[in-house]
C-alpha cells in the first residue's frame, strides 16, 4: 500500500485529473500521448497490436502512442475483425496508409487474442461483476501467453456524493472480491511473481462531510499486488489534524510509482518518456 498518492496542484475534474494520471503530466501540462504508450513506442521495434490490451468498452489514453501498439476490446470471446485485404496496401494518401495500418493490426490482434483465448481456461470461480469478467479476461490472455506488455481495465462507481457509506461499501466488495479471483487464479498457475496488479483513482475524497457524503479530493491510496512486492505500507498514514484546506496533503507523486514500475518491473528508464520523478524505494523485493 502506498500512501498519500497525488501530485501538485491537484485539478478536481474527473476527466482531466484522468488525463493526468494517464499521460503522466503535469497539472498545467496537456499531452496527446499516454505514458504507456510512449513506453511502447520505445519497447516494440515493430508495431505490436496486443503490446498492450485495454478490456473496456473505450479506449484508454494511457495507452495511445505514435504507433497502434495497443488494442481495446470489450469481450475477448466474441471479437472478430471486419478488415479487407486493402488494409495492408499503401496508397499516396498518408492519413489513409494510418488508418489501413490500425486496421491491419486488429486484424493481428484479434488473430492473437483468439489463439491465447483458446489455449487457457478460467480454474478458479469470479464474481458475476464486470470487474470480475474484465479480470477473468485478463487472467485467460495471460495464461494463454498473449505476450502482452500491459493489461489495463476499469471500475466506475466512485463517484458519491451521497449515500456514500452504502455505495463504497458495495463498489469496494466488487473489486475486493474481483481482485482476489484474479490473484488466485495467477498464484495457482505460478505467473504471480510476472504479474504486479496496480489500483489507483485519479483522486481521492474530501475529508469533511458535506451532508450526505463527500466531494472530490486529492491524495489517496495505490495499491500494488504480486511481482515480489514487499507487503509493506509505503508512506505515513493520512494525517486528519494536518490537512491541506481540507484535503489530505499528497506525499507521493504518482510518476514516482510509474518510475518505479518501469524501472523495476518492465526494465525501462522513467526519463526516456518524460518522468523525471525519482522511483520508491520499499515496494518489491
Amino acid at each position: 500500500v502506498i500512501q498519500n498518492v497525488g501530485y501538485p496542484s491537484p485539478n478536481r475534474s474527473h476527466f482531466r485529473s484522468q488525463e493526468i494520471w494517464q499521460t503522466a503530466s503535469g497539472a498545467q501540462e496537456y499531452l496527446t500521448e499516454g505514458w504507456l504508450g510512449r513506453y511502447l513506442d520505445l519497447q516494440c521495434t515493430t508495431t505490436q497490436p496486443t503490446g498492450g490490451v485495454n478490456i473496456d468498452s473505450i479506449d484508454n489514453l494511457a495507452l495511445r502512442g505514435k504507433e497502434p501498439n495497443s488494442i481495446t476490446v470489450k469481450d475477448p470471446a466474441r471479437f472478430r475483425s471486419q478488415a479487407t485485404t486493402e488494409a495492408s496496401q499503401l496508397s499516396s494518401n498518408p492519413q489513409l496508409d494510418f488508418v489501413r495500418k490500425i486496421a491491419s493490426t486488429v486484424v493481428e490482434g484479434a488473430d492473437d487474442i483468439r489463439r491465447a483465448i483458446a489455449a487457457s481456461q478460467t480454474e478458479v470461480s469470479y464474481p458475476t461483476t464486470a470487474l470480475g469478467k474484465n479480470l477473468e479476461w485478463i487472467a485467460r490472455l495471460i495464461k494463454g501467453n498473449l505476450h502482452t506488455h500491459v493489461y489495463y481495465t476499469s471500475q466506475n462507481g466512485y463517484d458519491s456524493h451521497d449515500n456514500q457509506k452504502s455505495i463504497h461499501q458495495n463498489k469496494l466488495k466488487e473489486l475486493d472480491e474481483a481482485v482476489f479471483a484474479f490473484y488466485t487464479e495467477i498464484k495457482r498457475a505460478g505467473l504471480l511473481s510476472q504479474v504486479t496488479l496496480v489500483v489507483f483513482s485519479e483522486f481521492g475524497r474530501r475529508v469533511r462531510d458535506n451532508g450526505n457524503g463527500s466531494d472530490h479530493g486529492t491524495a489517496a491510496p495505490v495499491f500494488v499486488i504480486g511481482g515480489h512486492t514487499t507487503g509493506k505500507v509505503v508512506g505515513t498514514n493520512p494525517n486528519l489534524d494536518d490537512l491541506d484546506q481540507g484535503d489530505l496533503k499528497f506525499e507521493t507523486d504518482f510518476r514516482s510509482v510509474y518510475a518505479t514500475l518501469l524501472q523495476q518491473k518492465l526494465r525501462h528508464q522513467p526519463t526516456s518518456i518524460g518522468i523525471t520523478q525519482a522511483p520508491l524505494s520499499g515496494i518489491f523485493r
